[in-house]
């Protein structure tokens, strides 16, 4: 994947209309302004309820891209269709081989309507599913909370630059992202036994299938009064409000600036040594990787000491006290009004998966197609991705 402007490659079963389209492309279109995207996307949009025949180009098109060593899912988001389950995801894209490591070569997205899906929410949902896309193109293994908390905050950022709607920074953390209010399931979360006793660090991975890592399942979860969703998308999102603040960094800064300790997504040296099989994020070492872009940020010796401050104050935290952290709107007006310069971008491809060291142990390649492999088993639990 390379990093790019181009809009992703709209495949539209045979009753989407051209208004589904339009603000489809208008969504992918304010997060590529933004921060970026990565050429080649694919993004799929499915009619709910459909016959067999609405959907014939689309299994064409999809297993064109997709198949690897003879496997394509595009059955299965059909059934989903024509259930008419509402999803949006990230999921499997393009793969090859390449110095015994499977490589992402081209991203596919993934929007399944339901019966009362409008062109507006999914317009509204191409932002946090393209922010994905150009998250994994960084080439590294993040932790959910980064990755989910990460495309919510670009909702947010950017809600008010869809033509449709006028909700601004705060109210989206108020009322929105996605989730029906980012400050209200926060604060739900570390009011929960879990969530007060495990706070963040939780967030780092989700179970996938089987594997759990150094997380716990969302049974685990709800069993201590938490919501799952509410740690990785909700918390997420307002752990990296709290990380620009305390930085003194502006949101524009965190996704677009190359400087270490001024930007995140663009400073990042991928970690190689992630054991794919039963790897983790948090693995990655405090001087490398993403570790590394966070805590020239915070500040913070170790990723621990960054939990441990966070925490502390997130499970006292009022909504007043988190919308005291946030950037005025006027600050968000400016900051998302040009068009981000793409020569500060940086991308996985940036660091060869096939040289030294990178080519012993798991490639980054590799890691961003299990995260993606992730992202997709996620959705078939969540709906959204």
């Amino acid at each position: 994947m390379k990093k790019s402007k181009t809009l992703p490659t709209i495949v539209a079963s045979t009753g989407i209309t051209q208004d589904f389209k339009d603000k489809l492309n208008e969504g992918h279109q304010v997060l590529i302004n933004f921060a970026g995207g990565a050429s080649t996307t694919y993004a799929y949009i499915l009619e709910g309820g459909g016959a067999d025949a609405a959907y014939a180009d689309f299994k064409t098109k999809n297993c064109e891209q997709t198949t690897f060593e003879g496997y394509c899912g595009a059955d299965n988001l059909i059934t989903k269709a024509k259930n008419s389950e509402s999803a949006a995801m990230k999921g499997a894209g393009g793969r090859t081989c390449s110095c015994g490591h499977t490589l992402e070569s081209s991203a596919a997205l993934y929007y399944v309507l339901g019966s009362g899906t409008s062109a507006q929410y999914v317009g509204e949902r191409a932002v946090h599913e393209m922010c994905h896309v150009t998250q994994m193109s960084r080439g590294e293994y993040f932790p959910t909370w980064l990755v989910e908390g990460g495309a919510v905050h670009t909702e947010c950022l950017l809600q008010k630059k869809l033509t449709w709607s006028t909700q601004t920074y705060e109210d989206c953390f108020r009322y929105g992202g996605g989730r029906a209010g980012v400050i209200n399931n926060f604060r739900s979360y570390y009011a929960s036994t879990y969530g007060s006793t495990n706070g963040l660090k939780k967030g780092e991975t989700r179970p996938c299938d089987d594997f759990v890592g150094d997380g716990d399942s969302d049974a685990t979860k709800t069993a201590g009064g938490a919501e799952a969703g509410h740690l990785f998308y909700d918390t997420g999102t307002v752990a990296i409000a709290y990380i620009i603040n305390k930085a003194g960094i502006t949101s524009q800064q965190f996704w677009q600036s190359d400087v270490l300790g001024k930007g995140f997504w663009n400073t990042i040296v991928p970690f190689a040594g992630h054991d794919l099989v039963t790897g983790y994020p948090g693995q990655c070492p405090e001087d490398e990787g993403w570790k590394k872009s966070l805590l020239a940020i915070t500040k913070h010796a170790t990723v621990a000491e960054f939990y441990a401050e966070f925490d502390a104050w997130a499970k006292t935290a009022s909504v007043a006290d988190v919308v005291a952290i946030l950037e005025t709107q006027s600050a968000i007006d400016t900051q998302t009004a040009g068009v981000f310069d793409l020569s500060t971008a940086t991308e996985g491809t940036d660091h060869d998966p096939c040289a030294s060291p990178l080519s012993a142990g798991s490639s980054l390649s590799g890691v961003v197609s299990a995260v993606v492999a992730a992202a997709t088993v996620v959705l078939a639990v969540t709906g959204r991705a």
